[in-house]
């Protein structure tokens, strides 16, 4: 039959028992066992209690132990884990302060893209004014018999490109009302809208160009056809021409 100590030495180590709180609950229920079983049997002597003693306090210091290293390792790690909390703490309030300096950022550029468009209307507006008027001053032509079915084309096309710009224009406003969402379009779509509208004006200066050139020549026309007509009033007698209405003048360049 084994000693108590060399029982104790080996059940300790077994693997199911390898946690200090289990261990010192494992010496303890073993140690009771063998004594009370070495009293019954009568074969305790004073040897024996002593090594048992030696042996319980050897392990007793080495749970000890153990339990302090593994406070320490845990306090370790506790810290550790604090750290790194405060650490990701940190990173989300800075993500979260550059995340509103983009937004303040993205919403500027709104706002100005949503300016430059209105300024783009109002441009749009004045030259359909002038587009009007010319119609006006053209419809004053009609009675003088002047073939104006091509400038008439003309100012058609220009007025659905104009229509057609406004649409665009105010589909190009919904878009960026959406930019809110789309922060990288942002500035692609303000350069497109650029771009447009520099277009828009150099058609819009080329066929004003034109207009007036073509003006200027169809009155030019109509002024020398007055001139002859007159001239050739002129000839007939003034019985004859005294019921002829007066000559009209044509509207001064």
């Amino acid at each position: 039959m084994c000693r108590p100590s060399q029982y104790i030495s080996t059940s300790v180590d077994s693997p199911t028992h390898r946690t200090a709180g289990s261990r010192s609950r494992w010496i303890i229920m073993c140690t009771s066992t063998w004594v009370l079983v070495w009293l019954l049997a009568g074969c305790v002597t004073n040897k024996d209690l002593e090594t048992l003693r030696t042996d319980i306090g050897q392990q007793l210091v080495m749970t000890k132990e153990e339990l302090a290293k593994r406070t320490r390792e845990n306090q370790e790690k506790i810290a550790a884990l604090d750290q790194s909390l405060q650490t990701v703490h940190t990173q989300l309030q800075q993500l979260s302060a550059r995340q509103q300096t983009e937004l303040s950022a993205v919403r500027k550029d709104v706002d100005a893209a949503l300016t430059q468009l209105d300024e783009h209307r109002a441009t749009l507006t004045k030259v359909r004014q002038e587009l009007e008027r010319v119609r006006t001053d053209l419809a004053l032509l009609k009675p003088l018999g002047i073939a104006l079915e091509n400038v008439q084309a003309r100012l058609d096309t220009t007025h659905s490109l104009v229509n057609a710009l406004k649409a665009e224009t105010e589909s190009q406003r919904e878009t960026i009302a959406q930019l809110g969402e789309e922060v990288q379009d942002v500035r692609a779509a303000q350069e497109a809208i650029q771009q447009e509208t520099e277009h828009v004006k150099a058609v819009v200066e080329e066929i004003g160009a034109e207009l007036v050139q073509r003006l200027r020549l169809e009155l030019n026309y109509a002024r020398e056809r007055l001139h002859q007509l007159e001239q050739v009033l002129n000839r007939f007698p003034k019985k004859e021409r005294a019921g002829e209405p007066k000559a009209i003048h044509g509207p001064s360049s």
